[in-house]
């Protein structure tokens, strides 16, 4: 299910890409029904995905376009405000960009699928992945360095009813073995050439300190560099949708393995003919980590 949703989404985006004329910061699609065919949602997540997004400060406007077959809501934002935020402290690691929320549902439907009952959005931004997660009934924690991201969350779960728990901490100093969690995923929201590096390493090495069924049961969900020109590549690692987009050298580290590979629509690769590759890995030896699989266009 997850993968048609990956293509449709992909389709839309390189779409809309070529023909998009307006001016704003950010800007993303999400189809208006589902379809069977392209977009096989549940109609009542689709509405809470339309709704996270019209309750979302980032947004100020939206119509509606037909986009590769299927009619779509372009929204459009700015996100300077909470981006200059997210750099002001310290310890943080990597400046608020979204994935695209279409994006966001893929990676918590296939967090799901590997048998996960909890996600982890390390670095969560404005909280869509934890809130995806919510939404197909797993436990949210949306961990947030920045103060003000973490109340845009709290804006959009009143708004939306739906509690994907946001919270403003420092993912490198969590407690996750305090967290009562047992099958998790942990979405780490950094590129490794942009200090993601230092969230994953600081995660890793919480959640083998953990040790037991944490570990055993961790899925890892790595944003890599899509693109094989950019400065991962030239300090000689495999990027692209085919590759581990950067993330080699943590992965050998840590003993992780690559599970799945799903490139995917974001904000930072709107004007690129490429997606942003997430790489779903898990322990050496683990229930996570068998084979690999590189899904959709």
């Amino acid at each position: 299910m997850y993968g048609i949703i990956a293509d449709g989404i992909t389709r839309v985006k390189r779409e809309m890409s070529k023909s998009y004329s307006g001016g704003a910061h950010v800007q993303e699609a999400l189809p208006v029904r589902p379809s069977k065919e392209t977009f096989p949602i549940e109609e009542s997540h689709l509405r809470a995905l339309h709704g996270f997004a019209a309750s979302n400060p980032i947004y100020h406007g939206s119509f509606r376009q037909d986009i590769a077959g299927a009619e779509c809501t372009i929204y459009e934002g700015d996100i300077n405000e909470y981006w200059l935020g997210s750099i002001k402290h310290g310890t943080s690691c990597q400046p608020f960009y979204p994935t695209w929320l279409a994006s966001a549902y893929v990676l918590a439907a296939a967090a799901r699928g590997f048998g996960c009952t909890e996600l982890v959005d390390i670095g969560s931004g404005d909280g869509r992945i934890a809130f995806c997660a919510a939404l197909l009934g797993m436990r949210a924690h949306s961990i947030e360095i920045d103060d003000s991201l973490v109340g845009l969350q709290k804006e959009v779960e009143a708004s939306t009813g739906t509690n994907f728990g946001p919270v403003c901490m420092d993912a490198l100093t969590a407690d996750y073995g305090g967290m009562d969690i047992s099958r998790p995923a942990f979405a780490v929201g950094g590129l490794p050439q942009m200090g993601g590096e230092m969230l994953a390493e600081g995660l890793l090495e919480k959640i083998k300190n953990c040790g037991g069924s944490i570990m055993s049961e961790a899925v890892v969900i790595l944003a890599g560099e899509g693109d094989s020109s950019g400065p991962a590549a030239r300090r000689g690692r495999r990027g692209g949708a085919g590759g581990l987009g950067g993330w080699e050298p943590v992965m050998a580290k840590y003993g992780l393995s690559a599970r799945r590979v799903i490139s995917l629509p974001t904000v930072w690769t709107f004007d690129q003919d490429k997606e942003t590759p997430y790489i779903f890995a898990g322990f050496a030896g683990s229930s996570g980590a068998s084979g690999v699989e590189t899904s959709n266009t």
